[in-house]
């Protein structure tokens, strides 16, 4: 059995849509404050552009952890 976890994070993009950026392999210790301040630095950066639009503020985060079993 294989477990993963991963930081899901959905901002609110500056044309009122949302969009989810998902971060493979994260800490298990990750805390609310370091999340915070990555999305803040994503948002304050302007890294990503989606269909032309940036992050404009945080809606949440999450730690998302899934089991993968192998059956053949």
């Amino acid at each position: 059995m294989e477990e993963r976890l991963k930081l899901e994070m959905t901002f609110k993009r500056d044309d009122g849509g949302n969009s989810k950026l998902s971060v493979d392999e994260v800490r298990e210790d990750i805390t609310t404050e370091e999340a915070t301040s990555l999305m803040d630095g994503l948002i304050e950066k302007d890294v990503f552009l989606i269909n032309g639009h940036g992050y404009a503020e945080k809606v949440g985060a999450q730690l998302v952890r899934t089991e993968t079993t192998t059956l053949i």
